[in-house]
Protein backbone atom coordinates (compact mmCIF):
# COMPACT_ATOMS: atom_id res chain seq x y z
CA UNK A 1 0.00 0.00 0.00
CA UNK A 2 1.22 3.44 -0.86
CA UNK A 3 -0.05 5.76 1.80
CA UNK A 4 0.92 9.24 2.85
CA UNK A 5 1.06 9.65 6.60
CA UNK A 6 0.98 13.41 6.97
CA UNK A 7 -0.90 15.57 9.42
CA UNK A 8 -0.64 18.57 7.10
CA UNK A 9 -1.65 19.02 3.50
CA UNK A 10 -0.51 22.24 1.85
CA UNK A 11 3.17 23.23 1.39
CA UNK A 12 2.89 26.17 3.80
CA UNK A 13 1.48 23.91 6.49
CA UNK A 14 4.18 21.30 5.91
CA UNK A 15 6.86 23.96 6.36
CA UNK A 16 5.16 25.14 9.52
CA UNK A 17 5.11 21.58 10.84
CA UNK A 18 8.89 21.66 11.03
CA UNK A 19 8.54 24.33 13.70
CA UNK A 20 5.41 23.08 15.43
CA UNK A 21 3.49 19.83 15.14
CA UNK A 22 -0.11 20.06 16.41
CA UNK A 23 0.74 17.25 18.82
CA UNK A 24 3.77 18.98 20.37
CA UNK A 25 3.27 20.28 23.91
CA UNK A 26 -0.26 21.63 23.32
CA UNK A 27 -0.41 23.33 26.73
CA UNK A 28 2.78 25.35 26.40
CA UNK A 29 2.88 25.93 22.64
CA UNK A 30 -0.74 26.21 21.51
CA UNK A 31 -1.91 28.61 24.18
CA UNK A 32 -4.33 26.12 25.73
CA UNK A 33 -5.04 26.37 29.43
CA UNK A 34 -3.76 23.50 31.53
CA UNK A 35 -6.95 23.83 33.54
CA UNK A 36 -8.95 22.16 30.79
CA UNK A 37 -6.60 19.21 30.50
CA UNK A 38 -4.66 20.57 27.54
CA UNK A 39 -7.53 20.02 25.13
CA UNK A 40 -8.91 22.58 22.69
CA UNK A 41 -12.53 21.65 23.38
CA UNK A 42 -14.64 24.77 23.78
CA UNK A 43 -17.87 22.98 24.73
CA UNK A 44 -18.52 23.86 28.39
CA UNK A 45 -20.20 20.50 29.00
CA UNK A 46 -17.12 18.64 27.80
CA UNK A 47 -14.31 20.78 29.22
CA UNK A 48 -12.41 19.33 32.16
CA UNK A 49 -14.31 16.05 31.78
CA UNK A 50 -12.18 14.45 29.07
CA UNK A 51 -10.44 11.25 30.10
CA UNK A 52 -7.57 10.13 27.87
CA UNK A 53 -8.91 6.60 27.51
CA UNK A 54 -10.52 6.60 24.08
CA UNK A 55 -9.30 8.00 20.77
CA UNK A 56 -11.52 8.31 17.73
CA UNK A 57 -10.66 7.17 14.21
CA UNK A 58 -12.78 8.52 11.34
CA UNK A 59 -12.37 6.58 8.08
CA UNK A 60 -13.43 9.02 5.37
CA UNK A 61 -11.25 8.19 2.37
CA UNK A 62 -13.72 6.03 0.46
CA UNK A 63 -15.28 6.75 -2.90
CA UNK A 64 -18.97 5.90 -2.75
CA UNK A 65 -19.95 4.23 -6.00
CA UNK A 66 -23.62 4.29 -5.03
CA UNK A 67 -23.61 8.03 -4.51
CA UNK A 68 -24.21 8.90 -8.14
CA UNK A 69 -24.08 12.35 -9.74
CA UNK A 70 -27.34 14.23 -9.42
CA UNK A 71 -28.96 17.26 -7.89
CA UNK A 72 -27.01 16.83 -4.66
CA UNK A 73 -23.63 16.94 -6.38
CA UNK A 74 -21.63 19.77 -7.88
CA UNK A 75 -20.44 18.25 -11.16
CA UNK A 76 -18.72 19.67 -14.19
CA UNK A 77 -20.57 17.91 -17.04
CA UNK A 78 -17.53 17.94 -19.28
CA UNK A 79 -15.02 16.54 -16.81
CA UNK A 80 -16.38 13.04 -16.21
CA UNK A 81 -17.06 11.03 -13.05
CA UNK A 82 -13.80 12.03 -11.36
CA UNK A 83 -15.17 15.54 -10.87
CA UNK A 84 -18.09 14.38 -8.73
CA UNK A 85 -18.03 16.07 -5.36
CA UNK A 86 -17.22 13.48 -2.65
CA UNK A 87 -20.24 12.64 -0.55
CA UNK A 88 -18.24 13.46 2.60
CA UNK A 89 -18.22 17.11 1.48
CA UNK A 90 -21.93 17.33 0.69
CA UNK A 91 -23.76 19.85 2.91
CA UNK A 92 -25.91 18.68 5.80
CA UNK A 93 -27.62 21.39 7.87
CA UNK A 94 -25.13 24.06 6.87
CA UNK A 95 -21.89 22.11 7.07
CA UNK A 96 -20.26 19.31 5.13
CA UNK A 97 -21.16 15.78 6.18
CA UNK A 98 -17.64 15.13 7.43
CA UNK A 99 -17.49 18.44 9.31
CA UNK A 100 -20.66 17.56 11.24
CA UNK A 101 -19.08 14.25 12.30
CA UNK A 102 -15.93 16.05 13.45
CA UNK A 103 -17.97 18.64 15.34
CA UNK A 104 -19.78 15.91 17.28
CA UNK A 105 -16.48 14.27 18.18
CA UNK A 106 -14.94 17.64 19.12
CA UNK A 107 -17.75 18.25 21.59
CA UNK A 108 -17.48 14.76 23.06
CA UNK A 109 -15.19 13.27 25.69
CA UNK A 110 -12.83 11.46 23.30
CA UNK A 111 -9.19 12.36 23.92
CA UNK A 112 -8.40 13.00 20.26
CA UNK A 113 -9.49 12.36 16.69
CA UNK A 114 -7.56 11.02 13.69
CA UNK A 115 -9.32 11.43 10.34
CA UNK A 116 -8.24 9.36 7.35
CA UNK A 117 -9.12 11.10 4.09
CA UNK A 118 -8.23 10.90 0.41
CA UNK A 119 -6.32 13.78 -1.22
CA UNK A 120 -9.44 15.39 -2.70
CA UNK A 121 -11.24 15.56 0.63
CA UNK A 122 -8.04 16.56 2.46
CA UNK A 123 -7.66 19.70 0.39
CA UNK A 124 -11.05 21.02 1.51
CA UNK A 125 -11.79 19.67 4.96
CA UNK A 126 -8.53 20.90 6.51
CA UNK A 127 -9.49 24.44 5.51
CA UNK A 128 -12.88 24.01 7.17
CA UNK A 129 -11.75 22.12 10.28
CA UNK A 130 -8.11 22.89 11.03
CA UNK A 131 -5.70 20.46 12.66
CA UNK A 132 -5.39 21.03 16.40
CA UNK A 133 -4.06 19.29 19.51
CA UNK A 134 -7.13 17.04 19.37
CA UNK A 135 -7.59 16.72 15.61
CA UNK A 136 -5.18 15.34 13.01
CA UNK A 137 -5.45 14.09 9.43
CA UNK A 138 -3.84 11.19 7.61
CA UNK A 139 -4.01 11.00 3.82
CA UNK A 140 -4.78 7.66 2.19
CA UNK A 141 -3.87 8.19 -1.45
CA UNK A 142 -4.82 4.72 -2.64
CA UNK A 143 -8.05 5.17 -4.55
CA UNK A 144 -9.12 1.52 -4.45
CA UNK A 145 -8.43 0.89 -0.76
CA UNK A 146 -11.05 -0.61 1.53
CA UNK A 147 -12.39 0.99 4.70
CA UNK A 148 -10.48 -1.49 6.87
CA UNK A 149 -7.23 -0.11 5.44
CA UNK A 150 -8.16 3.44 6.45
CA UNK A 151 -9.06 2.15 9.92
CA UNK A 152 -5.67 0.47 10.18
CA UNK A 153 -3.92 3.67 9.12
CA UNK A 154 -5.89 5.57 11.75
CA UNK A 155 -4.96 3.05 14.44
CA UNK A 156 -1.28 3.35 13.49
CA UNK A 157 -1.38 7.13 13.76
CA UNK A 158 -3.15 7.03 17.11
CA UNK A 159 -0.52 4.59 18.40
CA UNK A 160 2.30 6.81 17.16
CA UNK A 161 0.88 9.93 18.75
CA UNK A 162 -0.06 8.24 21.98
CA UNK A 163 3.37 6.65 22.37
CA UNK A 164 4.85 10.15 22.27
CA UNK A 165 2.35 11.58 24.76
CA UNK A 166 2.19 8.68 27.16
CA UNK A 167 -0.74 7.94 29.45
CA UNK A 168 -3.33 5.21 29.31
CA UNK A 169 -5.00 4.30 26.02
CA UNK A 170 -7.79 1.78 26.48
CA UNK A 171 -9.91 2.01 23.37
CA UNK A 172 -10.38 3.12 19.79
CA UNK A 173 -13.71 4.62 18.74
CA UNK A 174 -14.57 4.12 15.07
CA UNK A 175 -17.02 6.49 13.45
CA UNK A 176 -17.18 6.63 9.64
CA UNK A 177 -17.33 10.05 8.04
CA UNK A 178 -20.77 9.40 6.53
CA UNK A 179 -22.75 9.49 9.80
CA UNK A 180 -23.70 13.18 9.89
CA UNK A 181 -26.58 12.88 12.38
CA UNK A 182 -24.66 11.28 15.24
CA UNK A 183 -24.95 13.34 18.43
CA UNK A 184 -22.04 14.11 20.72
CA UNK A 185 -24.15 13.05 23.70
CA UNK A 186 -24.48 9.61 22.14
CA UNK A 187 -20.71 9.41 21.72
CA UNK A 188 -20.31 10.28 25.40
CA UNK A 189 -22.83 7.59 26.34
CA UNK A 190 -20.80 5.00 24.44
CA UNK A 191 -17.50 6.20 25.91
CA UNK A 192 -18.97 5.99 29.41
CA UNK A 193 -20.15 2.43 28.75
CA UNK A 194 -16.70 1.48 27.52
CA UNK A 195 -15.00 3.00 30.54
CA UNK A 196 -17.22 0.84 32.73
CA UNK A 197 -16.33 -2.37 30.81
CA UNK A 198 -13.05 -1.67 28.98
CA UNK A 199 -12.51 -5.31 28.04
CA UNK A 200 -15.60 -5.36 25.81
CA UNK A 201 -16.34 -3.80 22.44
CA UNK A 202 -19.17 -1.29 22.53
CA UNK A 203 -21.66 -1.07 19.67
CA UNK A 204 -24.31 1.63 19.59
CA UNK A 205 -27.78 0.45 18.60
CA UNK A 206 -31.16 2.04 18.07
CA UNK A 207 -34.42 0.13 17.96
CA UNK A 208 -32.46 -3.11 18.17
CA UNK A 209 -30.36 -2.30 15.08
CA UNK A 210 -26.60 -1.97 15.37
CA UNK A 211 -24.89 1.17 14.10
CA UNK A 212 -21.97 3.46 14.99
CA UNK A 213 -19.93 4.37 16.87
CA UNK A 214 -18.03 1.20 17.63
CA UNK A 215 -15.41 1.19 20.40
CA UNK A 216 -12.73 -1.50 20.45
CA UNK A 217 -10.48 -2.42 23.36
CA UNK A 218 -6.80 -2.07 22.50
CA UNK A 219 -6.28 -5.83 22.27
CA UNK A 220 -9.00 -6.16 19.62
CA UNK A 221 -7.68 -3.15 17.74
CA UNK A 222 -4.34 -4.92 17.51
CA UNK A 223 -6.13 -7.89 15.93
CA UNK A 224 -7.83 -5.64 13.39
CA UNK A 225 -4.50 -3.98 12.55
CA UNK A 226 -3.21 -7.30 11.22
CA UNK A 227 -6.26 -8.17 9.10
CA UNK A 228 -6.10 -8.37 5.30
CA UNK A 229 -7.96 -5.74 3.31
CA UNK A 230 -10.69 -8.25 2.46
CA UNK A 231 -11.90 -8.45 6.07
CA UNK A 232 -14.75 -6.35 7.42
CA UNK A 233 -15.29 -4.75 10.82
CA UNK A 234 -18.79 -6.20 11.12
CA UNK A 235 -17.27 -9.68 11.51
CA UNK A 236 -15.91 -8.70 14.94
CA UNK A 237 -19.19 -9.50 16.66
CA UNK A 238 -19.22 -13.03 15.21
CA UNK A 239 -15.55 -13.64 15.90
CA UNK A 240 -15.78 -12.40 19.49
CA UNK A 241 -19.45 -12.77 20.48
CA UNK A 242 -18.71 -12.84 24.22
CA UNK A 243 -16.92 -9.52 23.98
CA UNK A 244 -19.85 -7.61 22.46
CA UNK A 245 -21.87 -5.13 24.48
CA UNK A 246 -24.66 -3.31 22.68
CA UNK A 247 -25.72 0.08 24.01
CA UNK A 248 -29.28 1.03 23.13
CA UNK A 249 -29.48 4.78 22.53
CA UNK A 250 -32.32 7.17 21.73
CA UNK A 251 -30.49 8.52 18.72
CA UNK A 252 -31.53 7.42 15.21
CA UNK A 253 -28.35 9.08 13.95
CA UNK A 254 -26.35 5.97 14.88
CA UNK A 255 -28.05 4.21 11.95
CA UNK A 256 -27.93 7.09 9.49
CA UNK A 257 -25.02 6.21 7.21
CA UNK A 258 -25.22 7.94 3.85
CA UNK A 259 -24.42 5.89 0.76
CA UNK A 260 -27.05 7.09 -1.72
CA UNK A 261 -28.76 10.39 -2.62
CA UNK A 262 -31.98 9.10 -1.04
CA UNK A 263 -30.16 8.46 2.24
CA UNK A 264 -28.66 11.93 2.03
CA UNK A 265 -32.13 13.44 1.78
CA UNK A 266 -33.22 11.50 4.87
CA UNK A 267 -30.10 12.62 6.72
CA UNK A 268 -30.80 16.27 5.87
CA UNK A 269 -34.35 15.94 7.19
CA UNK A 270 -33.17 14.29 10.40
CA UNK A 271 -30.46 16.92 10.91
CA UNK A 272 -33.06 19.68 10.58
CA UNK A 273 -35.30 17.95 13.12
CA UNK A 274 -32.37 17.66 15.54
CA UNK A 275 -31.59 21.37 15.18
CA UNK A 276 -35.19 22.21 16.12
CA UNK A 277 -35.18 20.08 19.27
Amino acid sequence: MTAQYDLWFHPKARRAAAALSPWDDPVARAGISADDGGHANTNPSAQSKIKATVWAVVPAAGISRRFQPGSLNDVDPGSGPAAVKPKQLEPVAGHSMLATVLDALEQSRVAGVVVVVNPTIAAEIQQDRHASPRLAYVVNDRGDSQMIESVQMGFAEVDRVHSERGGTLLGYLICPGDHPCLRWTTINQCVGAFEATPDQMIIASHGGQRGHPLILPAYLARQVSSWPATDRLDTLRTRYPRRVREIEVQDPGVLMDVDTPAEMERAVRLARQQQQQ
